[in-house]
């Protein structure tokens, strides 16, 4: 690995859309603390961080998916154009906070994306991103967290956020894209980020399996590719508010006497609530009460 490695694409989004991003999805309580640069180091210290579901991403990050596509062709890396997105995560830093080195991914296909997204950044607030060889000794490159920039690079790259200087006041947030090849990806489908293994409740009405992320369980009920509700089954950090876990918990009844709560706790008709929430208690997802 080498600097050469490395692509900076600025004004990835503008001004505008920077605050867009950053009002209607970063400045929400998303984030939960404990994630680490290095799920196999247990002395690391913890950050606050977010994982998204790829499939589902909030508005304006698909605009900035084809936005970081479209630099990246331009850029030389034609492949990025068909890649899957692997997994998308959000990262908070407080004042004095930093990560280990590390790296996304050992596939020599998967490719990242670094996305700073402060809608301000003065230098003195220190906090970039330093890239390191392959041994992880030596300091290739660092990035400042500038407004709108990307930085584009191997998945393999070891590489690690800065401490921020004591004069910043915030929260350091940038989020992760890792683009992968599909057929890259060998897990078995209920090992990956999003399963694609659904049940069928009714011809029209499909349960995708769980996707678990640590406390947060969410299902998601479509018909064909329009999505007609995501269901939190359990409340935690960055909850929604549509919390099954938390409706059917909230009363002794049985779960036909809490139909017209639910439907108005997640948007479904009668016949996709009972037929969802018969999928999901018989596969022991959920109890009745």
């Amino acid at each position: 690995m080498t600097a050469d490695n490395i692509v900076v694409l600025d004004n990835l989004f503008d001004p505008e859309q920077c605050m867009q991003l950053y009002n209607n999805v970063l400045d929400q309580p998303i984030w939960w603390h404990g994630r680490r640069s290095r799920l196999d180091d247990d002395g690391e210290y913890p950050f606050w961080g977010r994982r998204f579901d790829p499939r589902f991403l909030p508005d304006p990050i698909p605009a900035l998916v084809s936005s970081i596509r479209t630099r990246a062709v331009a850029a030389g890396f034609e492949a990025l154009a068909t890649h899957d997105i692997y997994r998308v995560e959000g990262t908070a830093d407080v004042v004095g906070g930093g990560g280990y080195p590390h790296s996304d991914h050992t596939s020599p296909e998967a490719m990242s994306l670094l996305y700073f997204a402060n809608c301000d950044w003065d230098p003195s607030w220190s906090g970039e991103t330093k890239f390191f060889d392959t041994q992880g000794e030596e300091i290739l490159r660092a990035v400042l967290p500038r407004p709108g920039r990307g930085v584009l690079f191997p998945s393999r790259m070891v590489h690690c956020a800065s401490p921020t200087s004591r004069t910043f006041k915030g929260l350091r947030i940038s989020l992760s894209f890792i683009f992968l090849p599909a057929e890259v990806d060998e897990r078995p489908p209920t090992e990956r980020w999003h399963p694609g293994a659904t049940v069928t409740l009714s011809p029209q009405i499909e349960l995708v399996e769980p996707l678990v992320e640590t406390d947060v369980s969410y299902v998601y009920v479509v018909s064909g590719d329009a999505v007609l509700a995501k269901l939190e089954l359990q409340g935690g950090a960055g909850g929604t508010g549509n919390s099954l876990y938390q409706v059917l918990r909230a009363t002794s009844r049985s779960l036909k006497n809490n139909v017209e709560q639910l439907m108005a706790a997640t948007g479904l008709t009668h016949e996709q609530l009972v037929a969802c929430l018969m999928a999901l208690e018989n596969k022991g997802i959920i109890e009745a009460p």
